[in-house]
């Protein structure tokens, strides 16, 4: 995969910080031309180097949130990958290295039978081998400000929409709500007068709607872009052991590195989960040997590389369902986001598993 220029990244970073924003105030952020900015963006976003998506965030009361990892048969990595990506209940997904193949987040309505979803189901993917699950007790950061150093505080202050949301929102989406959603799921940056005329209301009713579930913190704009494309090439997990007593301490001092992009603390033989995104190497080797040996408590720690992220935030890759596509011949039909096979975004079904009809409980990301 390239690497795209300084402009490019500057603009894929500001559409990281707010992926509606108009030509005129990305060129303002990246120090060149409205006509430039606008040529570039949109060939960006016609070559789907990226995706820009609206989905609603997850009350996390009414969850369990898990982190389950996948050992597959040789060969059948990509077919996990890509089947188990399509469940509504995984917000993120990657396939990794090391003794696990397959890392995937998932968000299950506490009324869902996790028996049913973690014995029957994730066993019976063909080729799954074997799987580990752990609760995650407490998200301390999930957050892109990784790449954000680019552009500058300054500009990230700017944005529209707030890099961090409210964790739930108390705000229910009516039908309406859900119907714009829908309509913006698929292309992020589609115009409210668009949206009115597919749903038949008026362009005025769409953006108030919208501007009201953000300022709610009920919906979030999700700005998907490999970090190869930002010169990052770097993405590695760390499994750490750490003692209970510096946990906490651990886990906040992690969470204010800028390369990292996820921590959680874990119920399971590793106490805490810590997603990096770094440029290089040297950084890495900078992050292991400062960063982490300056911790306290650490027993031990392991990691998982990166290969390739297939979902995040409950949106799906394109380009890498392409390559899992190419890898592992068989139609297995990628979902929309949160919809599963439904295509319903921001909806879990309670009872239903992945394909039953049953009451809807409304679930989205965090």
């Amino acid at each position: 995969m390239r690497v795209l220029d300084p402009l490019d990244q500057r603009i894929v970073i500001a559409l990281q910080v707010d992926g509606r924003a108009s030509w005129t105030d990305i060129a303002a952020l990246t120090g060149s031309s409205v006509t430039t900015v606008s040529r570039r963006g949109q060939q960006i976003l016609q070559q789907g180097l990226i995706r820009i998506a609206a989905v609603p965030t997850v009350d996390q009361r009414t969850v369990e949130h898990l982190v389950v990892r996948l050992r597959c048969a040789p060969g059948s990595q990509a077919r996990v990958a890509r089947e188990i990506a399509s469940w509504r209940e995984v917000r993120s997904l990657a396939l990794v290295t090391g003794v696990h193949d397959v890392v995937a987040e998932f968000m299950v309505p506490r009324e869902r039978d996790l028996a049913q979803l973690l014995v029957r189901d994730v066993q019976r993917v063909e080729g799954v081998l074997s799987s580990e699950v752990d609760l995650i007790l407490r998200t301390y950061k999930a957050s892109d400000d990784w790449s954000r150093q680019i552009l500058g505080e300054k500009a990230v202050a700017a944005a529209r929409y707030p890099m961090r949301q409210p964790a739930y929102s108390r705000h229910p989406l009516d039908d309406l709500d859900t119907r714009i959603l829908e309509a913006l799921r698929e292309d992020g940056r589609q115009s409210f007068q668009a949206v009115a005329d597919q749903l038949g209301v008026h362009e005025s009713t769409v953006r108030r709607r919208f501007e009201a579930m953000i300022a709610h913190g009920s919906v979030r704009l999700v700005t998907l872009a490999p970090a190869k494309l930002l010169g990052y090439a770097a993405e590695v997990i760390f499994w750490l052991d750490i003692l209970p007593a510096h946990l906490d301490a651990a886990a906040q001092k992690l969470s204010r590195h800028q390369g990292v992009r996820h921590v959680a603390a874990l119920l399971g033989r590793d106490s805490l989960m810590c997603e990096v995104v770094l440029p290089s190497t040297r950084d890495l080797f900078a992050f292991t040997t400062e960063t982490l040996a300056s911790l306290d408590g650490v027993r031990a720690w392991r990691t998982s590389i990166e290969l390739l992220t297939v979902k995040r935030g409950f949106v799906e890759a394109p380009w890498a369902l392409s390559w899992l596509r190419a890898d592992q011949a068989g139609p297995i039909g990628p979902a929309g986001v949160l919809g599963g096979r439904s295509g319903r975004v921001g909806l879990i079904r309670a009872d239903e598993g992945r394909h039953g009809n049953g009451e809807e409980a409304r679930v989205a990301p965090a």
